[in-house]
């Protein structure tokens, strides 16, 4: 459906004896520099991201050949870099064991490379406060060097809305002692934001805001918003604060004003089709080390749904009439939630977490005033369309289990900026009881699972499976169930680039809301129409070739090849599977966003338009 929103104590490892695996480590460390200068042109790349990882694993092993800055991306080194010398620093390669004597904050300017008319750009962006920086730690001067918490401490301030570069390194300090330098790096904050997706030689979506996201430099984001769909254009205001008062809440607040787009209007007059709102306050489990979290919410929407195939509106076709009746997919909707929930933490090397609350949802779905189909047809519409319209309070429960065991990678995504995945399993489990008693339109009770596994692939790659379901009890029958299965493969870089790949299996069954699966264009099929292929199954798989980014400066460029093969339809057996091929380039500007700018050609292999390029501009990585 078209729906518009807004832009929204570890315990001190001692010091012994290096244990086998470190011995290991040890040895794979002198065979990778060995074989870095063995390897020729050809193979320098392979070596000399095994080497990488190689000092990563010693750092985090601890052994005395760590090279803190061996282990950083060549964005993120120069920054540190920039930083030890202005500040006369050296980089202490064993900080291990030893007590932090002081946090020392370095903010680096927005535009550090290019002339000084670039640079002169700084002068438009107040930079973050190194208070503010500072308060993101886990970690404090006094504390003995805690390698887990200075690892969770750069996570957090690898927050997209703000930082481009953010990097924590330990520094010499006299009498045994070691010092934490924070570098980070702000993205220019006041800017006339932009998001933009055109497909099927259309622009399907835009989003735009006047925005100060870096508020008198305390990482508070006040904005304008004005963000475009197929069918609709939302504006109005938008405040986000991660830290309230400093007192480690989250506030998030947002109010819209929502518009029909002029191609659905005779007239370039705008229309006014509803408002949309959010508010949501939280104080979420700040740490790993965290105990408690709770959390408010409401939302609202009153406008109209629409779907879309291709750039044009999907129609209906009643079965019990002889004709096409080419009905405009179109209804009034309006919705309301509200959620009052908290969480518990427990654990260490396996987390554990338990969050139970209430929520209140209510949707009502109408036919539109200006429906002019006949009494038949109106009741078709009505069944095959709308979804349910009911009020459901919700007394529900939730069980999250992972291992806190994440890897820093670069180049998948993002270039050289830090990419934070978490390994082992992380599974999700939920139910809800929604009972007439409490104000409920039905008794029901709904489950929902989902299990990820997540594994490193040699020395910067992974692989990850997740499976899913979801299902509702509802007078002794299980209704709008789902089940989907996914496999992404992100191969080891070598000389030219890396493979990543993804493979998504998705069913529905027994479903009372009108909702099915679509794919083409953006959501799995470059080369063919938005949501052109649709239905109660679908299969998905995509293979890029990725190239290494060609760096000028802070700037950063690359290219890919891709191939896709999907459909979607109402069974398995009976479903026709498209395919496509192109290529695409991607940019990185990390001064202003750390998403790729992205353009794709693709090629269908089949179809009305077989051969005919399909291009595709947006924001983000495809998968």
């Amino acid at each position: 459906m078209s729906t518009i929103a807004p832009m929204d104590a570890a315990v001190h490892r001692t010091l012994g004896l290096p244990s086998l695996r470190a011995l290991l480590v040890a040895a794979a460390m002198v065979v990778s520099r060995s074989a870095a200068v063995r390897a020729d042109s050809n193979g320098a790349a392979e070596a000399a991201a095994a080497a990488k990882a190689a000092h990563v694993q010693a750092c985090r092993d601890q052994l005395p050949a760590c090279d803190w800055l061996d282990t950083l991306s060549p964005l993120e080194r120069a920054s540190v870099k920039r930083a030890l010398a202005e500040r006369q620093l050296t980089v202490d390669n064993a900080p291990w064991g030893k007590i932090i004597e002081d946090v020392d904050v370095f903010v680096e300017p927005v535009f550090v490379e290019g002339g000084k008319y670039v640079r002169f750009l700084n002068n438009f962006h107040i930079e973050s406060k190194d208070a503010v920086v500072a308060r993101e730690m886990l970690i404090d001067a006094g504390e003995a060097w805690d390698q887990k918490r200075i690892e969770e401490s750069a996570r957090r301030l690898r927050d997209p809305l703000f930082s481009s570069v953010a990097v924590i390194v330990p520094v010499k300090r006299r009498d045994g002692r070691v010092g934490v330098l924070v570098v980070t790096r702000d993205i220019w904050s006041f800017r006339f934001n932009t998001l933009y997706r055109v497909q099927n030689n259309q622009l399907t979506n835009l989003s735009f805001s006047l925005s100060e996201q870096n508020f008198l430099g305390r990482r508070k984001i006040v904005a304008f918003d004005f963000n475009m769909t197929q069918d609709q254009v939302a504006v109005g205001p938008q405040y986000i604060d991660r830290n309230v008062l400093g007192k480690r809440l989250r506030l998030n607040a947002t109010v819209n004003s929502i518009f029909a787009r002029a191609p659905l209007l005779d007239s370039f007059a705008f229309r006014s089709e509803g408002t949309q709102s959010k508010f949501d306050l939280s104080r979420p489990l700040w740490s790993l080390a965290s105990k408690w979290g709770y959390g408010i919410s409401l939302s609202h929407r009153r406008s109209i749904e629409r779907l879309f195939l291709g750039t044009k509106l999907r129609t209906f076709d009643a079965p019990t009439t002889p004709d096409d009746d080419q009905l405009p997919w179109e209804y009034r909707q309006r919705r309301f939630n509200s959620t009052l929930s908290a969480q518990r933490q427990y654990g260490s090397s396996i987390k554990h977490r338990f969050s139970f609350g209430h929520s209140i949802e209510s949707q009502r779905p109408t036919v539109l005033d200006t429906f002019t189909g006949s009494p038949t047809q109106l009741e078709a519409f009505q069944a095959g369309v709308l979804p349910r319209s009911e009020l459901n309070s919700v007394v529900f429960g939730s069980y999250n289990l992972f291992t806190p065991e994440y890897r820093t990678l670069h180049n998948i995504d993002t270039y050289d900026l830090s990419e934070d995945v978490q390994f082992g399993p992380n599974l999700t489990a939920s139910i809800g009881f929604s009972p007439t008693w409490l104000g409920s339109s039905a008794t029901f009770v709904r489950a929902n699972i989902d299990a990820t596994y997540t594994r490193p692939w040699c020395h910067d790659g992974y692989w990850q499976a997740n499976v899913g379901s979801f299902t509702r009890l509802q007078g002794g029958e299980h209704i709008d169930n789902t089940a989907d299965a996914t496999l992404r493969l992100a191969a080891p870089s070598i000389r030219l680039g890396r493979i990543v790949t993804r493979l998504r299996v998705a069913t529905r069954w027994n479903d009372t809301e009108n909702h099915f699966y679509t794919i083409g264009s953006e959501s799995g099929l470059r080369g063919f129409r938005v949501s052109e292929f649709s239905g109660q199954r679908m299969v998905s798989y995509q293979i890029e070739a990725r190239s290494k980014p060609l760096r000028w400066s802070a700037f950063r460029a690359g290219g890919l090849v891709f191939y896709e093969i999907g459909g979607s339809a109402d069974t398995f057996a009976n479903m026709p599977l498209h395919q496509d091929a192109g290529f695409g380039l991607r940019f990185l500007t990390p001064q202003t966003s750390r998403e790729l700018v992205r353009f794709d050609l693709a090629f269908p292999f089949d179809g009305a338009n077989r051969g005919k390029p399909q291009f595709i501009a947006g924001f983000g990585s495809d998968f």
